[in-house]
């Protein structure tokens, strides 16, 4: 594999400790869903060295809370739509 490939842990809920979790599994990035994320967990990740991907951000609600968490990145459904409104 590429060398600087990065590893993710996906997951619908929040966990106690999810640096904890990046540490101990050997991964990059943490991806909850947009819901289980808040800036503490973020500001948590980030401390630990790792990334935050948060899914799936498809409405209006999941963007106005990814713009107030501050995620490394989204995935969406719909990108095109969200992506200008994530962006501003």
């Amino acid at each position: 594999m590429e060398p600087s490939l990065q590893l993710g842990i996906l997951e619908g809920a929040r966990p106690m400790h999810p640096s904890k979790m990046l540490r101990e599994a050997g991964a990059d990035v943490y991806s909850p869903h947009w819901g289980a994320t808040d800036p503490q967990l973020v500001q948590e990740v980030h401390g630990a060295g790792g990334a935050v991907a948060v899914w799936p951000v498809d409405d209006d609600n999941a963007v106005a809370w990814c713009k107030y968490c501050k995620p490394d990145s989204v995935f969406s459904n719909r990108p095109k739509e969200v992506g200008p409104a994530l962006r501003n």
